[in-house]
């Protein structure tokens, strides 16, 4: 016997709906569905509406809502839960996250008088931080890709067949429900009448079995897509729902299929094995082909930088206002809820005219809160987290001396004027003796594709004339101020505009400072990768070697990379220019081994960079690169900048892994 379960996944929020069509979806899309699983008693199915949504479809039509009550009462229909708004948790910081959830499940108690037992993961995009999270909103179990899953569990084919435990680094586990971007993709093309039925007979037949007891992901997707066309893509969708029925009245008189709903999965217990969905080349998860990685939401888009910095920046200032006894928790209530809005994912992409008005109107408004509630003094205002230093004026400077070396008590730094003042040597001497990170010249590995010199400190720019960078020659100007600390300071003019890097090498501390004033001219960047880092190939211990980073949750993930090979800076396609990023929610990143290792830190809410990794073994040692992004595209555009932009980055050296606990300390 197989067992069928569908989860249709509806969202009014999705960025290409405008408002004016909601009421639209709700007649073209959600109520065919609803009357198909009414007419057809051996039907059961999972729908699945974000807070937000289920709030918009109870303001058009109240008895859509006592519709699926009904239902779900009845046992015909399951409501999967979500979050208040749709959003990509591993983006986003754990307290904001956790508040989206919260809110969430208090709409589903007071609409639906329920809290769903199963939580679909928004896009499907997961990283091993989000399983604490789930559990502290009390959270079990939740609806994931098994196609995007690491090779070890993806090509494992009968793990599709039964739901798993997952587990995080930390040991934790949760109950995962498996999703198929293949099977919803094949349901699709045979509802939209791009293949025939035989062709998806043979699939789906290929998935059951009679002598064992399966379970198995008919549909696991979009809603909105059937009986409507969301993207605007000229197509006949008139006859969605008259396909989609006949293949239910079809399937649901075969005696060896049974339809199920998605918590009847869980009933009889989960076999083993328990799992993990990320690893060091993957340690964030999407749905679907590449075009659907994490930059997507993170770098890409014409809005998605400016917009993740800003939530940074307003998540920052209300942090900080909320640690006040006198901060009024309504205010506060409000703010949250605004800025949960504001990280949603659908502000993000194709977004419509109206909900770009829309973010506008809610930043405004959030802004405003915040400028009633900031009667606080100068000393109690949020900070830079890496930043606090302001470069002396220029007529303390001295030229630097051609070999660009300086040296402190903690840190070694070798700047080349020739290229753009870029690190030619980077050493933290009490953290260990010889170079981490700095120039790999021209020739250094034999492999042809990476025998260009590889620099650090520096910046890549892909635009539409080209790639441009600041390798050019300059001068830089040094100063030494009273307590040791060493600042520098260079200028590189470029075709699209001027960078003035400023340097600070502290005494006292291993730690170098590198801040950036960008003023561009008018430009749209493809690609923008700035404060780059290449480690020594042979001082790193490839055998321990490891990366860390928070990805939305409450703690550090850790990576070991051992032989793996990681490669998210490479493009997908003309259009799409990464293969993904880290979401480094609290602003870090380290590598390292088991003598050492360098963290890259910044401040999110003045740029919110993430960070894109490479990490290759070769027969001359590891080529491994860290790249800070500022912009990407992808088929919903990229940014374009004008004027001036701030971006500092700090590296740090660190003896262990557990420093990294109190990473952050020194910095805020």
């Amino acid at each position: 016997m197989t067992n069928l379960y569908t989860i249709f996944h509806g969202n009014l929020q999705f960025s290409s709906i405008p408002k004016r069509e909601y009421r639209t979806v709700v007649n073209q899309c959600y109520w065919p569905l609803i009357r198909i699983v009414e007419k057809n008693e051996r039907l059961k199915f999972g729908i699945e509406f974000n807070g937000l949504t289920l709030l918009e479809i109870k303001k058009l039509d109240q008895s859509f809502i006592n519709r699926i009550k009904k239902l779900i009462n009845e046992e015909r229909l399951e409501f999967i839960g979500s979050s208040y708004t749709q959003a990509i948790f591993p983006l986003i910081p754990y307290e904001v996250t956790l508040k989206n959830l919260e809110l969430g499940i208090e709409i589903y108690k007071k609409l639906l008088g329920q809290t769903p037992k199963v939580f679909y993961v928004n896009e499907q995009t997961f990283s091993d931080g989000l399983i604490s999270l789930y559990k502290e909103a009390g959270i079990k179990n939740i609806i994931v890709d098994f196609d995007s899953t690491p090779d070890n569990v993806r090509l494992n084919k009968s793990l599709l067949y039964k739901p798993t435990k997952i587990i995080s680094h930390k040991g934790e586990k949760l109950t995962a429900i498996w999703a198929s971007s293949i099977a919803f993709q094949k349901f699709q093309r045979y509802v939209f009448d791009e293949i025939p039925l035989e062709d998806y007979r043979q699939y789906l037949f290929n998935h059951l079995n009679k002598d064992e007891n399966r379970y198995f992901p008919l549909y696991v997707g979009d809603w909105e897509v059937f009986g409507f066309s969301p993207k605007g893509i000229n197509r006949n969708y008139q006859n969605d729902f008259k396909r989609m029925a006949e293949l239910f009245v079809r399937l649901s008189k075969e005696k060896e299929i049974n339809f199920i709903l998605p918590h009847q999965l869980i009933e009889k217990g989960i076999p083993n094995p328990q799992i993990r969905l990320t690893d060091s080349q993957d340690p964030i998860v999407c749905k679907k082909q590449e075009k659907y990685n994490v930059s997507r939401w993170a770098l890409a888009g014409k809005n998605t930088i400016f917009r993740n910095t800003q939530c940074f920046s307003l998540f920052s200032e209300i942090s900080s206002i909320k640690k006040r006894k006198s901060a009024n928790k309504s205010i506060i209530e409000k703010m949250e809820e605004n800025l949960v809005r504001l990280w949603g994912s659908d502000y993000r992409t194709n977004t419509t005219e109206d909900k770009n008005r829309e973010y506008e109107r809610l930043y405004a408004e959030t802004e405003t809160f915040l400028s009633e509630m900031s009667s606080i003094s100068e000393e109690s205002k949020p900070t830079s987290k890496v930043f606090t230093h302001a470069v002396a004026r220029t007529a303390k400077f001295r030229l630097l001396p051609e070999n660009g070396k300086i040296k402190t008590d903690h840190v070694e730094l070798t700047l080349d004027w020739r290229k753009g003042a870029t690190i030619r040597q980077l050493t933290f001497p009490k953290i260990f003796p010889k170079k981490m990170a700095g120039l790999i010249p021209h020739g250094y590995f034999q492999n042809q594709q990476l025998s260009a010199d590889w620099f650090s400190g520096h910046c890549l720019f892909e635009t539409d004339t080209g790639k441009h960078t600041d390798l050019y020659p300059t001068k830089i100007f040094v100063n030494k101020n009273s307590n040791g600390d060493i600042h520098l300071f260079s200028e590189i003019k470029t075709s699209i505009g001027t960078i003035r890097k400023n340097y600070k090498v502290y005494q006292d501390l291993p730690r170098v400072d590198l801040q950036y004033v960008f003023n561009f001219k008018k430009v749209g960047l493809k690609s923008a990768r700035i404060g780059n880092v290449t480690l020594d190939p042979v001082n790193f211990d490839q055998s321990s070697l490891w990366y860390a980073t928070v990805n939305g949750g409450k703690s550090k993930e850790v990576y070991e990379i051992g032989n793996s090979f990681v490669a998210q800076d490479e493009i997908v396609s003309f259009r799409i220019s990464s293969r993904g990023c880290l979401g480094a929610t609290e602003g870090w990143l380290a590598v390292g081994d088991k003598h050492k290792a360098l963290a890259l830190v910044w401040d999110k809410g003045e740029l919110a960079s993430c960070p894109i990794v490479h990490f290759e073994k070769t027969p001359q040692g590891l080529f491994a690169r860290i790249q800070p992004s500022i912009a990407e595209s992808d088929e919903t555009g990229f940014p374009i900048l004008e004027g001036k932009f701030s971006f500092g980055i700090t590296y740090l050296g660190l003896k262990s892994l557990h420093e990294l606990d109190t990473l952050n300390t020194p910095l805020r």
